[in-house]
């Protein structure tokens, strides 16, 4: 499989003082040799998604995974890579406002939860 095309979409709240951010991908996927999963799913004389369901998931936890560890990596350097801080500050403003400093996104660190689904 190759990632066809994909969005993205982040969404911040303040909850009980912490910040959280949930970020939602949507991902198109492409098989590369879409005729041999076809024949094995034939052969095999399962379900369609049984064949194509084990892939899936493995592509979810990769991206999940890989956006992760950007997320730790952008904390250990203090870099704003997800871009984070201009979104708390468009929707949590007056929270923002009450936590900003410099190493407002080290400081806090917000809670990421990571949403892949496929088309």
């Amino acid at each position: 499989c190759w990632i066809y095309s994909s969005k993205s979409n982040i969404k911040v709240k303040m909850e009980n003082g912490e910040p959280k951010a949930k970020i939602e991908i949507k991902v198109v996927l492409q098989f590369q040799d879409q005729h041999k999963i076809i024949r094995a799913w034939k052969q095999s004389g399962k379900k369609e998604s049984e064949i194509t369901r084990p892939l899936l998931f493995a592509f979810e936890d990769k991206i999940k995974q890989v956006v992760e560890q950007t997320f730790e990596k952008s904390q250990e350097l203090k870099a704003d890579i997800l871009e984070l801080k201009p979104e708390f500050y468009r929707y949590c403003t007056q929270d923002f406002l009450s936590l900003d400093s410099p190493e407002f996104l080290s400081l806090v660190q917000p809670q990421i939860d990571v949403k892949v689904s496929f088309k």
